[in-house]
């Protein structure tokens, strides 16, 4: 459970350069979203960077980074719940309860 691996595709899908595959099959994702959050956060507090997303994207708002920034939280504390065992709250976490 502490283990997850990241790695770069031989064959991209059609029409990217580039592809990523990340197969993590564990709750050990979490402390990784933690530390992208606060890299993020790092970033955003200083604003580096927004103005090119504010000023040269359509509709760019700042509230989109803090709506983003509570959804990785949100995230992390989901699987952390499932590293403990303890059944995901939500409505959207619903859907993976087994039904039999």
């Amino acid at each position: 459970p502490d283990h997850h691996q990241v790695g770069l595709c031989g064959a991209p899908p059609l029409g990217s350069p580039h592809g990523l595959l990340c197969l993590a099959n564990n709750s050990c994702i979490a402390t990784t979203f933690d530390s992208m959050h606060d890299r993020f956060m790092r970033l955003y507090s200083r604003r580096a960077m927004l103005h090119h997303y504010t000023q040269y994207t359509d509709g760019g708002s700042a509230a989109i980074f803090d709506e983003a920034s509570e959804s990785l939280v949100s995230l992390a504390d989901s699987y952390r719940q499932m590293q403990r065992g303890a059944a995901p709250s939500g409505p959207e976490m619903e859907r993976l309860v087994p039904m039999f």
